[in-house]
């Protein structure tokens, strides 16, 4: 996992996450995602100030605890979503709003 740190959030802040899946091969799926907060600017609009980016790789281990393929339904599944977030809103879906 990497993570990046751009600013802090406060009680009360108003954010949305955003997260999607960036790539998939036969062994890993990794995952990105974006913290954005809500802010308003001089002239009074409202833009997103980025909070804090993630990505994240996952992998599937053995009984050996040694990386393997990805099962074909796990990869479906990342597959999938990478495409329909990639093809609806330029590579992210966005989970929540607080």
């Amino acid at each position: 996992m990497r993570l990046s740190y751009k600013a802090p959030l406060r009680s009360k802040d108003k954010f949305r996450v955003l997260s999607g899946v960036s790539r998939v091969t036969g062994a890993r799926a990794v995952m990105d995602e974006v913290i954005l907060k809500s802010v308003t600017n001089g002239d009074g609009e409202e833009k997103d100030m980025v909070i804090a980016k993630c990505q994240v790789t996952m992998v599937v281990l053995d009984g050996d605890y040694k990386a393997t393929r990805l099962p074909a339904a796990i990869k479906d599944v990342f597959t999938t979503l990478m495409q329909e977030a990639s093809a609806s809103s330029g590579g992210h879906s966005e989970h929540y709003m607080c």
